[in-house]
Order: structure tokens, then sequence, then C-alpha cells
């Protein structure tokens, strides 16, 4: 009978500090959408509409790298909050473009209370390396999980 060989202790020390990371934002996202409205995904979507107005849903997706349906449903949300408008592209009209409403812009404009101040509060903490660094781990690991997803790479299996 084969046995896996153990997993590494940073491996397992990474994981679990990635999963607590996950549980935090997912509690700031809840205490956010009590206060502000608005989920920290949902607001992220915001900003980035912000920053690109015009931006096609297409091309929303891509930056986020999710499915466009996934995104369809939560573009569909903001839009019944009057948060954000969709309008034909009026040079080719298979094409939408995705812009902030006034409400949308106000959402946006918070700077307290939001898992981005949280976030550049402690980045603030950091020298340039480090964050490159982390910027480059988490880069890594993200294509590497991708990878492994798309290419259906068999998982060893435990005997038990």
């Amino acid at each position: 009978m084969k046995q896996r060989a153990a997993e590494p202790q940073a491996s397992l020390e990474f994981l679990r500090c990635l999963w607590a990371l996950n549980h935090a934002l997912e509690r700031m996202s809840m205490r956010m959408e009590r206060e502000h409205g608005v989920t920290a995904q949902q607001r992220f979507l915001l900003r980035l509409v912000g920053a690109t107005p015009g931006i096609s849903g297409r091309a929303l997706a891509e930056q986020l790298h999710i499915d466009a349906g996934t995104l369809s449903a939560s573009l569909k949300r903001l839009e019944e909050r009057k948060l954000l408008k969709r309008k034909r592209d009026p040079n080719d009209a298979r094409r939408i473009q995705l812009t902030l409403t006034t409400r949308g812009e106000a959402v946006i404009a918070l700077d307290t209370g939001t898992v981005e101040s949280v976030v550049a509060a402690v980045l603030g903490q950091r020298s340039p390396i480090a964050l490159s660094e982390a910027l480059s781990v988490i880069g890594a690991l993200s294509e590497g999980l991708e990878a492994a997803a798309v290419a259906e790479i068999a998982l060893p299996r435990t005997s038990g």
C-alpha cells in the first residue's frame, strides 16, 4: 500500500493563513453590506467600472477572472439597485457599456469601513519589496491552481 508523502508544514501554514484571510474578507464583506448596502465584491466591481467608464461586461469579466454569466447576475443586481447603468455601445449594438450612476459613485467614494481601506492601511506598513514578493507568490499560486483545474490533473489518491 503506497502512502502519500507528508505535506510540508510550510504549505499547511500558508493554506491556513489563506483560509483565515478568506474568512476575514467574508466577515468584512458582510459588515460592508450591513453598513453600506454593498458587499466587498460588489464594491470592487463598482470601483472597476468607475475606473473604466464604458467598460464592456466581457472586459470586466476578464479583469476579474470570472465567467461572464456569473458577472451578468452581479451586474443585474447592481443595476436593479440603481448603482450602475448598462447601455448599448453606439458603435456596436451587440456590445454593452457599463457606467456608474450617481448612487454608484457615492458608494465608491466611501473611504472608511471597507476592505480596501484596511488593505491600504496594512500595505502602507509594508515595504515595496515585501509587497512585490507577496504579489508574486499570490500570482504564481493563482496561475498554478488555475492550470491544475483546467488540466484536470489527477490528484494522488489515499487508500484507507
